[in-house]
C-alpha cells in the first residue's frame, strides 16, 4: 500500500512539473506579474480568460541598398514587358508574330524568375520574434469601481519577459 501511494505522488509529482514547464503555463505567469506592476489595485484582480499563446513573425529589416536593387529590377522587367507589347502593334497578326510572341514570353519569365531568386532569401522568408497572448481580468479601477479589462502581452523569445503591452478596448 505504502508503495501504491509513492508511485502515485511520483506520477503527481512529475505531471505537475510537465505543466510548469509549458510555455503557455511561462506566458501566464509573466503576464500575471506584468499585471501585479500596473494594476490600480491588484488584490481586486479577477481573471475571466486567457487566450491561446500565439507565435509572433515579422519580416527582416531590409536595408536600402536591397529594397532599391528588388524595385530597380521589378521596374525594369516591367518596362521590358510595356516594350514588348508597343512593339507588337507594328507587327501584322501572324505565325511570325505568334513565334516573337511565345520568345518574347519567355524571356521575360525567364528574368523575371531571375529577380524572383535573387531576392527570395530576402521577400518571403519570415523570423519568429516571440509569442503573445491575450487576457481579460476584472479589476478595481483607480476609483474602486469594478472594471473588465483586455490587454495582449507580447512576450520575447525565450519567454523569459514581457517585452510590451497593448490595451483593447
Amino acid at each position: 500500500m505504502k508503495r501504491h501511494i509513492n508511485i502515485i505522488l511520483l506520477i503527481l509529482a512529475i505531471s505537475l512539473g510537465l505543466v510548469s514547464c509549458s510555455k503557455e503555463y511561462k506566458a501566464k505567469k509573466l503576464a500575471l506579474k506584468e499585471l501585479k506592476n500596473t494594476m490600480n489595485d491588484w488584490k481586486s484582480y479577477e481573471s475571466v480568460s486567457w487566450g491561446r499563446l500565439d507565435t509572433l513573425y515579422n519580416l527582416p529589416d531590409l536595408d536600402n541598398k536591397v529594397c532599391r536593387s528588388y524595385i530597380i529590377s521589378s521596374l525594369g522587367l516591367a518596362m521590358d514587358s510595356i516594350h514588348f507589347v508597343d512593339s507588337l502593334k507594328n507587327i501584322p497578326i501572324t505565325d511570325k508574330r505568334y513565334a516573337i510572341v511565345k520568345d518574347s514570353i519567355n524571356t521575360i519569365h525567364t528574368k523575371r524568375f531571375k529577380v524572383e531568386k535573387r531576392y527570395d532569401n530576402y521577400l518571403y522568408k519570415y523570423f519568429f520574434i516571440g509569442y503573445k497572448i491575450k487576457h481579460t481580468f476584472r479589476g478595481n479601477n483607480g476609483y474602486g469601481g469594478k472594471v473588465i479589462g483586455t490587454m495582449e502581452f507580447f512576450f520575447n523569445k525565450d519567454l523569459t519577459k514581457v517585452d510590451s503591452t497593448r490595451t483593447i478596448n
